[in-house]
């Protein structure tokens, strides 16, 4: 019958391939490629300097101690930034989407 269909559409699984389809790019052809994306715009040009120097930048203002910060303290402090890090990323990956929602509104 139809309704043990639940409409549901049937999953067709592609036969494995034990070699790579001739459309998969080569890490050559792929860094090529990359080199296409950093040459587009300033910020394209300008992002890979930029996390370099930020990182630079926060390694060399961390406070100086000469007491020894306790091991529990120390794995808190990476996962604690790790997720800080990871929540961060992902407001900013929502950013062009509130931008198309507010121009959809018509706000500026």
């Amino acid at each position: 019958t139809s309704g043990s269909n639940l409409g549901l559409t049937s999953i067709h699984r592609k036969p494995y391939r034990s070699e790579p389809p001739s459309t998969m790019k080569s890490v050559s052809e792929l860094l090529v490629g990359s080199a296409g994306f950093f040459g587009k715009t300033f910020y394209h040009q300008s992002i890979i300097p930029v996390v370099f120097v930020t990182a630079f930048l926060a390694w060399r203002a961390r406070p100086a101690t000469t007491e020894q910060i306790p091991k529990d303290f120390r794995m808190f402090q990476v996962c604690y930034l790790f997720v800080w890090a990871f929540c961060v990323a992902s407001d900013w990956l929502q950013g062009p989407y509130v931008y198309a929602l507010y121009s959809q509104y018509n706000f500026s």
